[in-house]
This record gives structure tokens, sequence and C-alpha cells, in this order.
């Protein structure tokens, strides 16, 4: 899922979104710029960013696209090609927030290994007329329970992705039925 955030974007004008320019099925495109993701220091088992990673650094960026519209129900969505989640206005920011959690369960029936992995996804964007900036934020977090779980029994992984934006004007999007 990661690999699908680093290949999208967006920015909107809060003028052109409130004050009835901007209203239940109206979208707004936007190609996007991402910088290399920055892993946490909870990705690593030290606690720390590892040295050879803290000191990577690139001036390129993955490019990628967001479609942000605004639903029958009145709210924000972004559509990143794969995942599409609801967002909150607070002045010129858009905050975007979904999860998905996978249960398994696996050996003795009367015993078993049960393993949570929670996937946590915000894409945080300010605005500023047809450009804007913002940041992923992907969390991973596993918890084990039972006779069969590693050690440690739980753990976390969080990435951050800065990205800038532009609207791009002039596009309809067309889709097969």
């Amino acid at each position: 899922m990661r690999a699908a955030w680093i290949a999208l974007g967006t920015a909107l004008a809060t003028a052109t979104m409130g004050c009835g320019g901007f209203g239940p099925g109206d979208y707004r495109v936007y190609r996007v710029g991402f910088e290399q993701s920055e892993p946490q220091d909870n990705c690593f088992a030290s606690g720390s960013v590892p040295v050879d990673i803290q000191d990577d650094s690139s001036t390129l960026y993955a490019s990628g696209t967001f479609v942000i519209f605004i639903g029958a129900d009145e709210n924000f969505y972004l559509d990143a090609g794969s995942s599409i989640l609801r967002g909150t206005e607070s002045g010129d920011t858009i905050d975007f927030v979904g999860n998905n959690t996978d249960v398994t369960e696996e050996g003795d029936p009367m015993d078993p290994t049960r393993t949570t992995v929670v996937s946590d996804l915000q894409v945080t964007i300010t605005l500023d007329g047809k450009v804007g900036q913002g940041t992923v934020t992907d969390t991973q977090s596993t918890d084990c329970t039972g006779p069969n779980c590693p050690d440690p029994a739980s753990s976390a992984c969080t990435n951050i992705t800065n990205f800038i934006a532009g609207e791009v004007d002039d596009v309809e999007i067309q889709h097969e039925i």
C-alpha cells in the first residue's frame, strides 16, 4: 500500500472549495511530487534510524496524481488510485485519514496465535491557491498474542513522506462501466 501512495498528490484553494464554487460531485486533479520517505526510529530494532539510512538524500521526486472530490454527503474525499480516504477541512488544510485492520489466527484452535496488523494512513494538505504541500504519514502496527509469537510480540513502523502539488486545469475524468 505504501508504494501506491508514493505514486500519487494534491492542493486546493480554500476560496474554491468553500463559498459555493466546489460542491458535491465536483472534483479537482493534482500532480504531485513526493520526496524520499523518512522511516522513523520505531521502524528499527535498535530504536534509531541507522546511519547508513539517516544520511541518505535525494533531490529526485516520485510523481503521482491525486483526485479530490466532494461526495453527496458533502465530505471531502481523496482518490489515491487504489484507495479513497475521507477528509475534513480546517482553514486552508485538509486532513484525510483511513485505516485497515487485518486479523489472522493460526495453529491450535484451543490456543491459537492471533496476529493483528493495523495500517493507518494520514494525508495532510496545506493549500495556497492552485499549489500546496503536504505530508503522507503511513504507520503499520503489528500485535501478536498466543504461543507462537515472535519476540517482540508487538511492533510499529511509521514512514513520513513530504510532497508538493499543483492543480491540473481542464481535466475530465472518464471511467468505463
